[in-house]
């Protein structure tokens, strides 16, 4: 591996080694360590936006924890060539970077025979030398399928707390003692890291699929992790979260990548799930940049009353296309549409608004579809999509003007909006894949997917909107195309004039060593004389 000149490795206790006593070797560890740096598509975070030069400190300070807590270990830097800030041990050469851990728990697999102990992290991952010992520790006395997963800390105020548990809350039943301490298996496997035994992870990987690349929870690195400890048991420590843990250096839930103080209106509709409305009201009101939430009540037979929003009561159910009526009343431009079968934490809206903030010209959202040679697909696609589902989505209000031209042209479905809005930007617009969310009835009896006619409807939008012209420009759309226009003459002239025996005559001459400085004399004298001429008397 590349040598570093690492300044932190100073600030980091370096762990004993617990298996260096009389007659027992030191265990051989193989670390990977997943470092990329650059965009990807459907993910945002400090590994696609961060200052190079800041986050090649993060992902030094990672090595330099690893060799502090396993000084002997065999420390591999993983990642996609033309996409790293540091050299690279191990290559791998994939459409979607997201798929990197996938391939990197992989690899570190097919090496089960050469190694004690295996580690694979993120770079923004420090991994404190107690984890390690707690880890080898717990190996002397644990069943095959059992293992220590550390915390992911993360600084919150004076202190730090485990983010992972908070995004996604709750415990099994699991629960054992270690070291004097409660530790118990939590609802959310994730915490950037894989630490196992040769022993745990032939366990793992004699009942796992290891082609797998598909979703497990949160984004594809989330999933991969999750994918490979799917067969064991994960002890967390409980009562002390800091007891068995690492430090992620990049926190998620700090301040938002771009567009942290952009205001917005969210925007709901009510129909069959008035019972959700407070719980989704509360949680947008914790996120910052919502200032303001308005619903509009579809369903004539209940009135609704909601604790920090404004409702509109409604005499009849006016459909999806209701919140594109009482967007304009908003008092922000910048617009968030959720349906009432979900919610969202801080950190995905959060997600959301570092892509909003790059590009508000295009409609940013959760889940995308895109059209294949006219037809709709009804898979979830990530990335750059045709159409944004109106399922969670934020835009600004002025991309309102196409919409209305497009559904004033042609009479709409009655539930495809999301479809004409996003046909009639004729752009691409980006979903980015923030799951899980927490589901409030997203496949109940009120869904409208549900219906038989659902997709035939979709498809029968499409072909109606894809048959628009397009929307006609405004006056300041023809004012600047009228000026590229003239623009291009004047470029034409002076293309075609660069090109003439005569300008080519001149640049000649400027460049001989007497005649052109006497010809500058020349033209001096010239307009001298001519003001003299012209003064009066």
């Amino acid at each position: 591996m590349a040598a570093y000149d690492i300044g932190v490795a100073s600030q980091i206790e370096t762990a004993p080694d617990f298996h260096e006593a009389p007659g027992r070797r030191a265990p051989r560890v193989l670390c990977h360590v997943n470092h990329f740096f650059g965009p990807s598509p459907g993910f945002v975070g400090r590994s696609t936006s961060q200052d190079p030069e800041a986050r090649r400190l993060v992902v030094q300070r990672c090595l330099a924890s690893l060799r502090a807590a396993i000084p002997q270990a065999d420390i591999r830097v993983c990642g996609v060539p033309g996409r790293a800030l540091l050299p690279l041990d191990e290559e791998f050469r994939l459409e979607d970077p997201r798929l990197l851990v996938y391939e990197s728990l992989n690899r570190m697999a097919e090496r089960l025979g050469d190694y004690d102990w295996f580690v694979n992290l993120e770079d923004d991952i420090e991994l404190r030398p107690e984890a390690w010992r707690n880890a080898l520790a717990f190996e002397e006395g644990s069943l095959p399928n059992e293992c220590l997963l550390p915390n992911r800390m993360e600084p919150r105020g004076t202190g730090e707390q485990c983010v992972d548990v908070q995004a996604i809350p709750g415990w099994t039943q699991h629960e054992r003692k270690f070291r004097g301490r409660n530790f118990r298996v939590a609802v959310n496997p994730h915490s950037a890291i894989l630490m196992l035994s040769r022993e745990k992870l032939a366990f793992a990987l004699r009942h796992v699929d290891r082609s797998f690349r598909g979703h497990v929870i949160g984004g594809p690195m989330a999933s991969a992790f999750a994918h490979f400890h799917r067969p064991l048991a994960l002890y967390r420590s409980f009562d002390d979260p800091g007891f068995h843990s690492v430090l992620h250096l990049d926190p998620y839930g700090g301040p938002l990548a771009g567009g942290g103080a952009l205001p917005f209106t969210a925007v709901l509709l009510s129909w069959k799930r008035a019972h959700n409305l407070p719980a989704i009201v509360r949680r947008l009101r914790e996120i910052e940049q919502v200032r303001e939430v308005l619903v509009w009540n579809n369903d004539p037979d209940r009135r609704l009353e909601l604790p920090g929003a404004e409702v509109v009561q409604a005499p009849r159910n006016f459909m999806c296309f209701a919140r594109y009526a009482l967007a304009p009343l908003a008092r922000y431009d910048n617009i968030w549409f959720q349906d009432d079968d979900l919610l969202l934490r801080p950190h995905q809206f959060g997600a959301l608004l570092a892509e909003y903030a790059r590009d508000p010209a295009r409609i940013v959202g959760c889940r995308g579809r895109n059209l294949e040679n006219g037809r709709y697909r009804a898979e979830d696609v990530y990335g750059e999509v045709d159409i944004v589902l109106g399922q969670a989505m934020m835009f600004h209000r002025s991309l309102l003007q196409h919409a209305f031209a497009s559904l004033g042209t042609l009479p709409p479905p009655t539930v495809e909006d999301d479809i004409a809005f996003s046909l009639s930007l004729r752009r691409k617009h980006l979903a980015v894949n923030v799951e899980p969310f927490e589901d409030l009835g997203m496949g109940d009896e009120a869904a409208l997917h549900r219906r038989p006619e659902h997709y035939a409807r979709r498809q029968e939008a499409v072909e109606k909107y894809l048959s628009l012209p397009a929307p006609a420009a405004s006056g300041c759309e023809e004012k600047l195309r009228a000026a590229d226009a003239e623009l291009e003459k004047l470029r034409a002239a002076h293309r075609q004039l660069s090109t003439s025996a005569t300008v080519r005559l001149a640049e000649a001459t400027k460049r001989l060593p007497l005649v052109y400085p006497a010809y500058l004399k020349w033209k001096s004298l010239f307009r001298q004389a001519a003001a003299f001429r012209a003064r009066p008397g």
